[in-house]
């Protein structure tokens, strides 16, 4: 562990990359919990490898155009003098390799490879269903445990990835219901409405193209 300011600042540095792969990651698909000890691993292994990728390509530049690069031999040496005497120049090369190394770690999160190693997917039934990349239009039927039945626009849903009851998905116009004693479902007047997971017996999925027309169709059992 770092025993100065400057090197706990160092250290914080270079393991940033990691932090920027974690958003990335969480951002594109929902994630199962991990574990302290792996979350660690996962952030400095990943900072590591961006840093090194990075620390090569400044390499390869310096032996390139080592006029345009600091003069690391002398950094090395005499750290606090050839800073403050080339400040602009070392300031600006540190935080351009700095958000190097954050990109080179968000493009990483974005390689599913990476991010899933094996076949097994930890993401619920829930989200496989209703995650559709693309700008294809997505419809959802909802039986519901008094027999009732809506349908409507997908806006947006829990993507926890716990099989929980508790979660909700927002539904928005044209919204269609039917009631248990009804034979045709009917026009509801509401611009947007929430569904608990709770009250689902039959989720009905309908992948529609911007051009109107059914993609597929899906039908998942997901009761609590």
């Amino acid at each position: 562990m770092p025993t100065t300011f400057l090197g706990l600042v160092l250290f914080v540095v270079l393991l940033t990359p990691g932090l920027s792969f974690f958003i990335v990651r969480d951002a594109r698909r929902p994630t199962r919990e991990l574990s302290a000890f792996r979350e660690t691993a996962v952030v400095v292994t990943v900072g590591a490898i961006c840093d090194v990728v990075v620390l090569v390509l400044f390499a390869a530049f310096r032996a390139w155009k080592p006029h345009l690069t600091p003069d690391v031999g002398s950094l090395v040496r005499t750290p606090s003098q050839y800073a403050s005497n080339h400040l602009a120049s070392v300031s600006w090369w540190s935080l351009s390799l700095v958000a190097l190394a954050c990109a080179i770690g968000g493009f990483l999160a974005t390689i599913d490879s990476i991010v899933q190693l094996g076949p097994i997917r930890f993401e619920s039934a829930w989200y496989a269903l209703m995650h559709k990349p693309g700008n294809e239009d997505v419809r959802c039927g909802c039986l519901l445990d008094d027999e009732s039945w809506v349908y409507g626009r997908l806006l947006t849903f829990n993507t926890d990835v716990e099989e929980s009851a508790d979660r909700e998905l927002v539904l928005t116009a044209p919204i269609l219901y039917r009631s248990k004693e009804a034979d045709e479902p009917e026009p509801w007047r509401a611009s947007a409405i929430t569904i608990s997971a709770r009250r689902i017996k039959i989720l009905q999925i309908d992948y529609l193209n911007p051009a109107g027309g059914r993609v597929k169709e899906s039908v998942a059992d997901i009761s609590a």
